[in-house]
């Protein structure tokens, strides 16, 4: 089975005293047009993980995609990075069946599976693993009889509510300086970073080898390569 590839970073300053971090991304391209187009935000992002060496993996989930969601997506694996499976209509685990949350999982693995990078890591939709323990433990056998892994995150952070307010202020004005925004955007991750981690040293005694969920989204075409930097 291909190994997941992780994109690692190191975390910089006393502040924060985890030792990498991981950067993965769940959906998949969207359809938005705000400022880039979905072939260009695709672009950009592909192109500050590739000016930083680094390589992630990408949860795709088919749901409100461009029409070339499968050409834009193929790009992340041409490009080296991981395709992993995140449903395709992306459920809320805690009000769907067992049997029906499975079949999401085939049918978006029927998707995936002759796309370069294919790796068989799931990631929960919401990060919920199910609302019943029978639910979560007939899961993780359907998930071990399938050859999957699971992805787990350990920094949520809130990338897509920066996304929509920005792409909100740009349909108002399109000109808008976009430094207030990066720093806003650069302040969160950080922030998250640090809660996270600090929970991390409370439960375990040690930071963990961090892995933080963000989206293919226009905040992070225009800002990735700082975030990377910043860490």
């Amino acid at each position: 089975m291909r190994l997941l590839p992780l994109l690692l970073a190191n975390l910089m300053g006393a502040a924060l005293s985890a030792q990498s971090i991981a950067f993965t991304f769940d959906d998949g391209p969207g359809a938005s047009a705000i400022h880039f187009t979905p072939r260009q935000r695709n672009e950009a992002i592909l192109g500050h993980l590739k000016a930083a060496g680094l390589h992630s993996i990408l949860f795709l989930t088919l749901q409100k995609g461009t029409p070339d969601r499968l050409a834009l997506v193929r790009a992340w694996g041409e490009a080296g990075h991981g395709i992993g499976n995140h449903t395709v209509t992306h459920p809320h685990f805690h009000k769907t069946s067992l049997k029906a949350y499975q079949d999401e999982v085939l049918a978006c693995d029927a998707l995936i599976r002759t796309l370069p990078g294919y790796t068989k890591r799931f990631r929960f939709t919401y990060l919920k693993e199910g609302d019943t323990a029978a639910k979560r433990d007939g899961f993780r056998i359907f998930l071990a009889a399938q050859g999957y892994l699971s992805a787990p995150v350990s920094v949520d952070a809130s990338d897509w509510y920066y996304n929509s307010r920005l792409e909100e202020a740009l349909e108002k004005k399109p000109g808008l300086d976009l430094d207030p925004w990066r720093k806003a955007y650069l302040n969160h991750l950080w922030d998250r970073a640090r809660y996270y981690d600090g929970l991390s040293q409370a439960l375990l005694g040690r930071s963990a080898r961090h892995v933080i969920l963000l989206h293919p989204n226009l905040v992070n075409a225009l800002f990735l390569g700082d975030a990377i930097r910043m860490f």
